[in-house]
């Protein structure tokens, strides 16, 4: 993305006008004048070039010559007409000496910025040219009669290398994933049926002396970290709740352990016990800290389920009759779903893998482009959630906020931009292709996606997505045809 520069409004003006008139204007003003500008390359990281441009005399001269017929052209001085011929004296008098410099500084920039550019065309980033030169010290050193200097920093494409000569083409991949045969899949179809029909039942008050397992309770919880001394710290906001409904056949969405230290739980009793985030945990922040949590039961349920017969069967999965068939069709569906997070898995696995393998500088303005586009899809995915609204949508776009996302999202958004401009490089050098008809088949895909929810799309932007998308899967199955890939199970399984 292009930034201005962080200087007067004059320096924004000028040096917005002279990026956006790009393209066709420049180069065709650069061709008219002959400009023949010396050009100095430095190197910066982060694959940024700095060009140091010297434009002569003759080109100064010209561009104020030009500036002030174009103002004579328009302009309306007492004593004259319009068009008339008038002292240059006079009408930079009129104008005021740094209007005129302005915008003749203006037109020269126009004009000179392709030529500068020249010597990076074929490996500049769009948009991402940056006039670094303050405009106040431009326009006390414009002189008609003079060389003028400036500077401009682009960023160019990184150069990608290797950890090792084709490194990519032989990935050591670790996988891990549960277990999807037979077994685990009854296993899978029994949790999934007693869920259901446990949806079907009701609960009553327990009249028994404490919770057991298959009982719900409503709990009040509370949790503090432990200090390095062994004392109770700060308290744990995300893991304090009142009135929590706790089902004890539900352990596993639960932190490990918290279902064994309330069991026997007696309504209206409190308990107070440690236990460790596990390193798997959904809250990073949280992962392998130790807590203490103060629960006190405020009410113990017993469930009552209905008999699981053939007679329900209808109700699992219309139009199955028996019950050891809803089994069978849960448990072949629960299979194919891990099938295909396995191989989402590996695909993820492989994308790290050949990240790990790469090495590159990553561009500023690929990391600004790249981290707006990810801070952007989030909030969208939270408001399609519900979780925010459109006004608390609108307030977190502020560009302080997208700020403080690029700086603590930094290393995870360059890992995305390399992984992607890899996957680029794996393409080209390999020479990979798709079909025309697979590209035809992705894009029919998207444009019904869009005509689905009734939405409007630009046609050749969806076929430059499906295109995009095709590279990377081209890319990525001919990756993992040659890598080693191995599948481990959890730790904790």
């Amino acid at each position: 993305m292009r930034r201005s520069a962080t200087v007067t409004d004059d320096v924004q003006r000028v040096i917005a006008t002279a990026s956006a008139e790009g393209g066709a204007k420049r180069k065709a003003k650069a061709k008219a004048e002959k400009a023949r500008v010396e050009v100095v390359e430095s190197e910066e990281e982060n694959s940024r070039v700095r060009l140091t441009v010297t434009v002569p005399a003759a080109i100064c001269a010209d561009t104020w010559q030009r500036t002030v017929k174009e103002l004579m052209r328009t302009t309306q001085i007492k004593g004259f007409r319009k068009g008339d011929r008038v002292p240059e004296w006079l009408l930079v008098r009129e104008y005021g000496e740094r209007a005129v410099k302005l915008q003749a500084l203006d037109l020269l920039l126009q004009s000179t910025l392709s030529d500068a550019l020249a010597s990076v065309a074929g490996r500049a980033l769009k948009d991402s040219e940056h006039i670094t030169s303050n405009v106040d010290h431009l326009v006390t050193a414009f002189q008609p009669d003079s060389p003028l200097t400036y500077e401009v920093t682009v960023d160019v494409a990184p150069a990608v290398g290797w950890s090792s000569e084709r490194a990519y083409a032989n990935l050591q991949v670790e996988v891990e994933v549960e277990d999807d045969g037979d077994e685990a899949a009854m296993a899978a179809a029994e949790r999934q049926i007693r869920a259901q029909l446990k949806s079907m039942g009701r609960l009553t008050i327990s009249q028994d002396a404490g919770l057991k397992m298959g009982d719900v309770t409503i709990v009040d919880i509370e949790a503090h970290r432990i200090t390095a001394e062994g004392e109770k710290g700060d308290p744990i906001l995300s893991a304090t709740q009142k009135g929590f409904q706790l089902d004890t056949e539900e352990g596993e969405y639960l932190l490990p352990g918290m279902v064994d230290a309330l069991l026997g739980m007696q309504r209206g009793e409190t308990r107070e016990f440690r236990l460790t985030f596990p390193p798997s945990w959904q809250t990073e922040s949280l992962r392998n800290v130790p807590a203490t949590f103060t629960v006190t039961c405020q009410e113990l349920f017993v469930r009552e389920l209905p008999q699981l017969t053939d007679e329900l069967a209808e109700k699992f999965l219309p139009g199955v009759t028996t019950i050891a068939e809803v089994r069978r069709k849960v448990a072949g569906a629960w299979q194919v779903e891990q099938q295909q997070k396995r191989k989402q898995a590996t695909l993820n696995a492989i994308v790290n893998a050949l990240g790990e393998v790469c090495a590159m500088a990553v561009p500023n303005s690929l990391l600004e482009e790249q981290g707006r586009q990810m801070y952007g899809a989030k909030l969208i995915e939270l408001q399609t959630e519900g979780k925010l609204r459109a006004e608390e949508v609108k307030a977190l776009m502020g560009e302080g906020m997208v700020e403080n996302y690029l700086r603590a999202q930094r290393d995870k958004i360059e890992r995305q931009v390399k992984q992607a401009l890899a996957v680029q490089e794996v393409y080209r050098v390999e020479g990979l292709q798709f079909s025309d008809a697979e590209l035809e088949a992705e894009v029919a895909s998207a444009e019904a996606e869009f005509k689905r929810f009734n939405q409007e799309f630009d046609e050749k932007r969806v076929r430059e997505q499906a295109a995009e998308v095709l590279e990377g899967k081209t890319v990525l199955d001919w990756l993992a045809a040659r890598a080693t890939i191995t599948y481990v199970m959890p730790a904790s399984s």
